[in-house]
Parts: C-alpha cells; structure tokens; sequence
C-alpha cells in the first residue's frame, strides 16, 4: 500500500493561484457597486451623501472582504492539509476533510488522464467519482508509475475552459447580475437575467453532486446560489409579465 499527501511547500502555490482568481472578483464588484450606486446617486445630485458614503462604503468592504478572504484561505489550508490518496491491491482511494472517501477499483475507471498542467484525474464508472491529484504531492514520479500499472493514462490533455479559467466565469456571472439589476435596455437586461438563470442553475447541481467540495461550503454556496437564482427568475418574471401586459418600462 503506498501513501501520498501534499507538499509542505504546495499551499504557498495554492495560495497564489487563488488570490490570482479571487482578488480580480472582489474588484469587479467594488467598482460594479460604486458606479452603478455613486455615479446613479451623483447624476440625480445626491453628491453629498455619495461623499461620506463611498470611503465608509469602501472601508467596510475591503474590510470583510479581507476577513473573508483570511478565513477561506485558512479553511482551505486546513482541508488540503487533510488529503489523502491511497493505492492499494489494484484500488485507489481519496480522503479528504468533511468530504465523502472516493474508492474506485482498477476494473471501474473509465479513465486517467494527465493534464497538461501536470495534474491528473481519475474518473470512475459514476461521474461523481472523481479524484483529483495534484503535481504537488510527494513521490510523484512513484505515483505516476502506479497510476500507469492502474489503467492506461491519457497525456496531454487539455483542461475544459471553465475548468482552467474558473474565476472567468466568476467575473461574468457578476457582470450579469450587475447589468440584469442596472441595465437600463430590456434586451441587455433580460439577457443577462437569462444567462445568469442557466449559469447558477448548472453550479447549483454541479455542486450538491460533487464529491470533492467540504459540507460547509457546500451548504454556504447552494444558499447563495439559490438566492442569487431567486432574483435572476423574479427578474426574467418581472420583464415577461410587463411584456405581455404591454406596459413599457421607461
């Protein structure tokens, strides 16, 4: 039986990678919220209250939004510490910290593939069975060596856009939300609402079945994605209701 956890030094990488996706997401809705609340406020001359509220505005923001961030990194910290990947007697096994333990024998996986960032992923019969491996974990050069006695390896291949770009679609899904709540065009704006109806209703089930994902933060994203779906629909409700009614929005 042959162990492996991550690298003492892998989080430094990790932590990289995710100010790299997040910090541009926390900018994006500062300068969304202080154009389309300040500027508005502004144009209808309420520059007085835009001039004491928009640095206490933007204290409080990038206060929790540091707070925030300071505690997701040491929650993460915490669960990748926790990682396990296990090979024995033709089976391979992953344990990771408030997640479900993903077991899948050599005769039901469907495939390894190598990306070409260097990781792998080990994906069983059910599509929730999916190992994750980082290039960051100790005796990789041994591992790799069980991973071909396991099953055939895919090389090369190449990760899914959304997969390599995750924070991309983070950005957009804040663009819409903040054009479907501002917009001033109907056809922008219901597009937008419809975009973000199809974006979060596929997280939403991408998430609930996902192996790979800590109860907590599931528990914290299913409720924001839910939220965030109830105000795209009633958005979507709100533009087809006045459209049939024929009551022109100015």
């Amino acid at each position: 039986m042959s162990e492996y956890k991550l690298l003492p030094s892998a989080f430094k990488e990790i932590k990289k990678q995710m100010l790299f996706k997040i910090v541009p997401i926390y900018l994006l809705i500062g300068v969304g919220v202080w154009y389309f609340v300040f500027f508005k406020n502004n144009d209808n001359g309420d520059t007085v209250n835009a001039t004491w509220a928009l640095p206490l505005t933007i204290a409080i923001y990038v206060a929790f939004s540091g707070v925030g961030f300071y505690l997701g990194l040491k929650r993460q910290k915490a669960t990748l510490s926790s990682y396990r990947l296990t090979i024995s007697e033709g089976k391979i096994t992953r344990e990771l910290l408030n997640t479900p333990t993903i077991s899948i024998d050599n005769i039901f996986i469907r495939s390894i593939q190598k990306f070409e960032t260097g990781n792998y992923e080990v994906q069983g019969m059910d599509p929730a069975d999916e190992i994750g491996i980082s290039k960051h974990l100790e005796n990789f050069s041994s591992l790799e060596a069980q991973l071909n006695e396991l099953h055939p390896v895919t090389l090369n291949v190449k990760l899914a856009l959304w997969k390599k770009y995750p924070h991309l679609l983070g950005i957009l899904v804040v663009v819409a939300m903040l054009l479907a709540r501002f917009s001033e065009n109907k056809v922008v704006a219901i597009s937008a609402a419809a975009f973000l109806v199809g974006v979060l209703s596929w997280s939403f089930f991408e998430i609930r079945r996902s192996k790979n994902i800590d109860a907590r933060t599931k528990r914290i994203a299913n409720r924001a994605l839910i939220f965030f779906l109830a105000i795209a629909c009633l958005s979507l409700l709100n533009f087809v209701m006045l459209k049939l009614l024929g009551i022109n929005q100015k």
